[in-house]
């Protein structure tokens, strides 16, 4: 049987685990039910299971023997504050706070779908080798992979593809920022504000100035790098100068060596700031990750299946969704989104008038610097690995929002979920079959990581 049959005649089975997977709603690191929902259905499939030493809710699922061994990456944690019905308007569920506001519910599944297809082939007789489906917790708060590419879960794997749920149908070949995530934690000595401010070292001066000086560091980095940052902690009365305050921080940059720079520079601007307040400061490294490596080898290999597949067919109670859910959108918003993914103008006119993208669209992006970061940024520096998007929420949606929380409990998210569960499986056969395909990608990737070898950015964390 092929994948494509396979898939097509056991479709229902995975909406059902997408639809569990969105029902449970799991934040980072707190995936419990989601993470054995696919271990069991794998275990029942005939994967072999081994869950992660160090990475809570992380597990491989196996199936074949030798070389090679392919990797599909999987995540299912969901994000805070997104719950939401499935409708077009904004209607948060009732004492469900969390919700899958960035697709992972149909990330996750869709892998695993393609990895059992594979697994099918594989004891069918058609091809030799591994086929592994990585599932990978905690991407939202990016730690899962980086504890996982710690580990040493990726050493011995050949190659790793894997997909996200977006408006379009394509592959960005984009690079994404690397970044570090830390707080910088300040103490000093409460005192009465007014009666006896002088006595008092506040920890919350400390915060704004750092701030301050932050601020002023963004004329004197490179235009890609960004800061970002919120104060978790500052005070709990404004008569009580306050002894204990906390800034969190992002900072993003291309590649991790202007990262590191970056960071001591923050750094350096806190320590002035503690010892302009006479306050202690203590640094709290939360996570870091690297830059996504693009292989051009795999993208080619994707972008000539992409071009050629059968797109899953959207409904008309699809498209009235899409453009009920666009007429709640803010002014200028479907433009922006599409203006700021710098698509070609033949895509760019395709789509200015429609809700939905239903065709395949043209890699995008090659030389852009987009401002997110990913945990699979690591992995890329570690196997060759590839990924594309397929169209699972209406044009203009922003991620991270309720829009996309609605439309991946549904049949869009349904159909993206699908269409990237057949690209998936069909493009690991075709490394199984071509080995030449893999040779050329490790070729490439020995290539652009020869002068710049991967070192954890989490030192001794975790």
């Amino acid at each position: 049987m092929s994948v494509i049959k396979f898939i097509n005649e056991n479709k229902k089975e995975y909406i059902r685990i997408s639809n569990k997977i969105w029902q449970y709603a799991e934040l980072s690191q707190k995936e419990v039910k989601s993470a054995r929902l696919q271990m069991d259905v794998l275990s029942t499939k005939g994967f072999k299971i081994k869950k992660s030493r160090d990475c809570q809710n992380a597990f491989i699922a196996e199936y074949g023997n030798g070389k090679p061994v392919i990797g599909l990456l999987g995540e299912y944690d969901a994000l805070p504050g997104l719950g939401q019905e499935k409708k077009p308007f904004k209607k948060p569920i009732k004492g469900k706070e969390s919700g899958h506001g960035c697709g992972h519910n149909l990330l996750g599944t869709g892998a695993m779908f393609a990895a059992v297809a594979v697994k099918e082939a594989i004891k069918e007789g058609r091809f030799s080798g591994t086929i592994r489906y990585y599932g990978c917790p905690a991407e939202e708060t990016i730690t899962g992979k980086i504890i996982m590419v710690k580990e040493g879960l990726f050493n011995d794997v050949d190659i790793c593809l894997t997909w996200h749920p977006d408006c379009y149908n394509s592959i960005n070949l984009g690079g994404t920022q690397a970044m570090n995530s830390f707080k910088l934690i300040f103490k000093g000595i409460a005192s009465h504000a007014a009666g006896d401010p002088f006595n008092g070292r506040s920890a919350l001066d400390a915060v704004e100035l750092t701030d301050i000086g932050s601020n002023y560091l963004r004329e004197h980095i490179i235009k890609d790098a960004s800061l970002h940052y919120v104060i978790t902690k500052g005070g709990i009365m404004p008569n009580i100068v306050p002894d204990l305050a906390e800034v969190w921080y992002f900072v993003r940059a291309p590649g991790r060596e202007a990262v590191e720079e970056i960071y001591e520079r923050v750094l350096n601007i806190a320590r002035g700031a503690a010892l302009m307040t006479d306050t202690s400061l203590e640094i709290k490294l939360i996570t870091g990750c690297y830059n996504f490596l693009n292989n051009d080898v795999l993208n080619k290999m994707l972008w000539d299946i992409m071009e050629k597949i059968e797109l899953e067919k959207f409904t008309q109670k699809d498209k009235d969704f899409a453009r009920e859910m666009a007429s709640n959108f803010n002014r200028g918003q479907r433009e922006e989104a599409l203006y700021i993914s710098h698509l070609d103008d033949g895509s760019y006119k395709y789509l200015e008038n429609r809700y939905l993208c239903d065709t395949m669209i043209p890699p995008y992006g090659a030389g852009i610097n987009y401002p997110g970061s990913t945990d699979l940024g690591d992995v890329s520096w570690i196997v060759p690995a590839a990924k594309f998007i397929t169209a699972c929420f209406p044009l203009g949606v922003s991620p991270h929002s309720w829009q996309v929380t609605a439309s991946s409990g549904m049949h869009i998210g349904h159909a993206g979920m699908i269409l990237a569960a057949k690209i998936l499986a069909l493009s690991c056969i075709r490394l199984f079959r071509n080995r030449n395909i893999i040779n050329a990608a490790k070729d490439e990737f020995k290539q652009k990581t020869k002068k710049k070898k991967y070192k954890s950015p989490i030192g001794s964390l975790y």
